[in-house]
């Protein structure tokens, strides 16, 4: 239990300092530091039982989890918030009307 809550609180640790300082995109070290973090939550995972303890595969699925959200959801996220964000940036429903109703994307030419 331990090792889960070092792993999860360092990995939200490194997550919260990137997003309250205003740097334009995280470091080596700190993508090494989220590296160990998930090896150690995988650990702690695997002691407290999941997948049977096995360590390689509770770090595998925590990987390819973070992988995906990191290559697909959050790209994903950024779009769909832009998408309702008007001229000033600030949101705006109207922008996100005006967006989903544009008959540009709802043709094939």
């Amino acid at each position: 239990m331990p090792r889960l809550v070092l792993g999860l609180g360092g990995f939200a640790a490194i997550l919260l300092h990137g997003f309250t300082v205003r740097q334009s995109a995280f470091g080596v070290i700190d993508a090494v530091l989220v590296a160990g973090f998930v090896v150690l939550a995988g650990d702690g995972l695997a002691r407290l039982g999941h997948l049977r303890g096995d360590r390689f595969a509770t770090t595998s699925l925590l990987v390819v989890t973070l992988l995906v959200v990191l290559f697909v959801f959050l790209p994903l996220g950024r779009i769909l918030a832009a998408a309702i964000q008007g001229p000033g940036g600030a949101p705006s429903p109207g922008a996100l009307w005006s967006r989903l109703t544009a008959e540009k994307i709802w043709t094939l030419a």
